[in-house]
């Protein structure tokens, strides 16, 4: 099932409540309260799409609700898959004067400084009004 369609069945079971507590009827599995015109039950589907959308954070507000509470316990679930996935290429000059270059594993201490600059960034928050 694809989130389209997902997002439709959400939106029937909504709307089909909306309706069950208009006739208060106690349930709105009963197929006998969806047999209203086309026009009432397109107008019921519209408020069930409003109600789902007001319901659903925005990605700012999960941010910010991450950002509160950090250090969190995302960076406990995080930890284990995260270490050692990223690295970076280091170039020096060995003892004999040679340019090469190693790869070096960014540490966990960094990455959990990045990840809240990502949440910083997306909650919308800066430095400034964290002063």
């Amino acid at each position: 099932m694809t989130p389209a369609q997902t997002d439709e069945a959400q939106v029937e079971r909504v709307a089909r409540a909306i309706m069950d507590h208009r006739l208060g009827a106690g349930t709105y599995d009963n197929a006998s309260l969806w047999q209203g015109a086309d026009a009432e039950k397109e107008e019921t589907r519209r408020e069930a799409r409003a109600a789902i959308a007001a319901m659903q954070p925005s990605v700012a507000q999960a941010a910010k609700v991450l950002l509160d509470a950090c250090p969190n316990p995302i960076f406990d679930d995080l930890k284990y898959p995260l270490m050692g996935e990223f690295s970076q290429t280091q170039p020096f000059v060995d003892e004999n004067g040679d340019e090469d270059s190693m790869k070096v594993t960014i540490e966990w201490t960094v990455i959990k400084e990045i990840i809240e600059a990502t949440l910083r960034a997306l909650s919308k928050e800066t430095d400034d009004d964290n002063a």
